[in-house]
């Protein structure tokens, strides 16, 4: 087998992690289809998993011992010792961090020595920290809700001030009127008042030598 690819998983469908699974499925389906000979290992698959693999040009692992109800760890060579019968063919052995990179690693080091190895590291948002449309309206409607007595309050200041405003407005309209009214008789009167002030101060004289 040339340009062989060992990937290094537990399942081929999702079932406990989705994003996993999904990811090694699809990357071992993309391989094969770009012409590479690949090897997938699984735990537990079924008769529908292995045909499904087989049917996208992937070559499925199954254990050869017992895993007692277990995850195998870095010794998966003793869960799949055939991986050894592809020594000579396999090129790039693919591990996932966190599940099976340490796996990977190690029968790659005591089986493939000469290949490539591949940690594959992926991350899946967070849905239940990413606030959703729901949560989202939920949160807007209850800051509306906290905010709505101080809205009140500066709504009856305003209705306060509108009160005044219009109550006093005949008052302010009629100073202005008599502002108006009185302009011109002070504009008229001033120069009489200056002209007989000065008349006034012109008499003192006459005024002093008479007292």
């Amino acid at each position: 087998m040339v340009n062989t690819v060992l990937m290094v998983g537990s399942h081929w469908w999702p079932r406990d992690n989705l994003t996993l699974s999904l990811n090694q499925r699809e990357g071992a389906v993309l391989l094969a289809s770009n012409g590479h000979g690949v090897i997938c290992t699984m735990t537990d698959p079924s008769n529908d998993e292995m045909v499904d693999a087989r049917n996208n040009n992937v070559q499925p692992l199954t254990p050869q011992a017992e895993l007692s109800g277990m995850e195998p760890d870095q010794e998966w060579l003793k869960i799949f010792p055939m991986v050894k019968h592809y020594h000579k063919d396999v090129k790039i052995v693919f591990g996932h961090v966190g599940t099976t990179a340490e796996a990977a690693l190690s029968i790659k080091e005591k089986v493939f020595p000469d290949a490539k190895y591949v940690p594959i590291i992926h991350s899946i948002q967070d849905l239940e920290s990413t606030p959703s449309s729901h949560s989202v309206m939920q949160s807007a409607v209850t800051v509306l809700c906290r905010t709505l007595p101080y809205f009140a309050v500066l709504c009856h200041y305003f209705a306060v001030l509108c009160h005044y405003f219009v109550t006093t407005l005949p008052y302010f309209v009629t100073t202005l009127s008599l502002l108006c009214y009185t302009l011109p008789l002070l504009y008229r009167t001033v120069p009489l008042l200056c002209h007989y002030f000065a008349v006034l101060c012109s008499t003192l004289p006459y005024f002093a030598v008479l007292c």
